[in-house]
């Protein structure tokens, strides 16, 4: 089965996830997953494949809320409190 890519550059990630060009350097430099393609004339190109960028921010999203909770003292918490 062929996995159905959809390339992006920055400027449309960014446009699309609607942050700025920075978060998504700064998510690069963090580990999200880019595509680079040497063969042009101009030098490298970054591409984005969208679907594994949605999954990323997804398994990161997880884990920050697995360390909160794994932080949270239960005892500390009045279950009758609204």
């Amino acid at each position: 089965m062929v996995k159905n890519t959809s390339l992006v550059s920055t400027s449309q990630l960014s446009d699309i996830l609607q942050v700025t060009r920075q978060a998504i350097y700064k998510w690069r430099k963090n580990g999200m997953p880019v595509v680079v393609d040497n063969s042009g004339r101009q030098g490298k190109t970054i591409r984005y494949d969208y679907d594994e960028v949605i999954d990323w921010l997804n398994e990161k999203k997880k884990k920050r809320e697995r360390i909160v909770l794994e932080d949270m003292d239960l005892e500390m918490i009045d279950p009758y409190e609204t």
